[in-house]
């Protein structure tokens, strides 16, 4: 055998191991991370604006695609009994973001992701004297960065951190979700 032919196998077998390599790590990454599933379960949002109040809210987690997700919340504003002039959130509260985990999941379960969508939160005017003047909602359009973690058992748990435009919010959020197997 020449020396050609003997560098010519072994560059073939290299770049068959490499080959085989990278598979085998996508196949078994794959296989390891946990799956997504449909999850329901609670949210809270601390909110941040002139005084500080929350929101509490049933959410619903729904796996889109490998690296995308769609999260919806419904509840209602805790705390804005001091907030007594202004636009002052007063009720009902909710959200619909898109979540993409720009690295995907990772073998243990976390992941990182973007988050945007609307927020609409129940708010009445009051004015200097303390009077009710009308009823406009907030509306937002949010956009943050979240970490979550997904068990293998189905719970999903994590926390957000978003920041509206259109009225200025700055919100942290601490969910835990469950979704079935």
């Amino acid at each position: 055998m020449s020396l050609r032919s003997k560098g010519s196998a072994i560059v073939g077998r290299s770049a068959t191991t490499v080959v085989l390599i990278l598979a085998c790590s996508t196949i078994s990454e794959a296989q390891q991370a946990p799956p997504e599933r449909i999850g329901v379960g609670i949210a809270i949002t601390g909110v941040a604006g002139s005084k500080p109040w929350a929101i509490a809210s049933a959410r619903i987690g729904i796996p889109m695609a490998t690296r995308f997700g769609l999260d919806a919340d419904a509840g209602g504003t805790l705390g804005t009994e001091r907030l007594n002039e202004g636009q002052v959130p007063s009720g009902g509260a909710a959200d619909l973001h898109v979540r993409w985990m720009h690295g995907g999941r990772h073998e243990s379960g976390w992941s990182g992701y973007l988050m945007a969508g609307p927020r609409v939160i129940a708010a009445h005017n009051i004015d200097a004297s303390g009077q009710v003047t009308n009823h406009d909602p907030i509306w937002a359009f949010e956009a943050g960065y979240g970490v979550d973690w997904l068990t293998k058992n189905g719970w999903r748990g994590g926390v957000e951190l978003g920041i509206g435009a259109g009225e200025p919010l700055l919100g942290v959020t601490g969910f835990l979700l469950w979704g079935r197997h």
